[in-house]
């Protein structure tokens, strides 16, 4: 193998490791997306209208953080106990 084809695949093996990982990483936004929308959709079932402050925490919240808030919901009394 020449010099030239070793690059050349070392760059076609690179190139599928990064399209790889933007892939995986648009499905992760994509999943936490869709887990805001339906955190989003049970609070305004159980509380009404969500002020704007909660929605922007919502929206920038981890998916761990997410699922722990709608297991919150269960139990919450207020939409401030969601999020304490």
């Amino acid at each position: 193998m020449t010099i030239a084809q070793q690059w050349k695949e070392e760059g076609m093996q690179q190139g599928m490791l990064i399209a790889h990982q933007w892939k995986d990483e648009g499905m992760q936004q994509g999943m936490q997306k869709g887990e805001a929308a339906i955190l989003k959709r049970q609070l305004k079932h159980r509380f009404g209208n969500i002020s704007p402050v909660y929605e922007h925490k919502i929206n920038l919240a981890d998916s761990e953080t997410l699922l722990y808030w709608s297991e919150r919901i269960l139990a919450a009394k207020t939409l401030a106990d969601v999020f304490i």
